[in-house]
């Protein structure tokens, strides 16, 4: 994932929910709310459906599954 930079002397809001609401007014840009942190639902429940299905066959998984986020910005 890149590092982003953001410049500006407004008030800047990033949020961490990436709901379809947040990103509708970061795409209207009227509000203070310039980014938020979207993961994917669907890589989340295939990873949950996973490790599962390994527990259930007694099979070895792994501790920690991290998934990479992605950020949502004002164009």
């Amino acid at each position: 994932m890149e590092p982003h930079t953001f410049v500006t002397t407004d008030t800047v809001v990033i949020g961490v929910d990436g709901t379809i609401e947040a990103r509708t007014l970061i795409d209207a840009g009227t509000s203070p709310l310039r980014a938020t942190v979207v993961q994917d639902s669907h890589r989340l429940a295939e990873s949950v459906v996973d490790v599962l299905e390994k527990m259930h066959k007694r099979r070895r998984t792994t501790k920690r599954t991290i998934l990479d986020p992605e950020v949502y910005e004002t164009k």
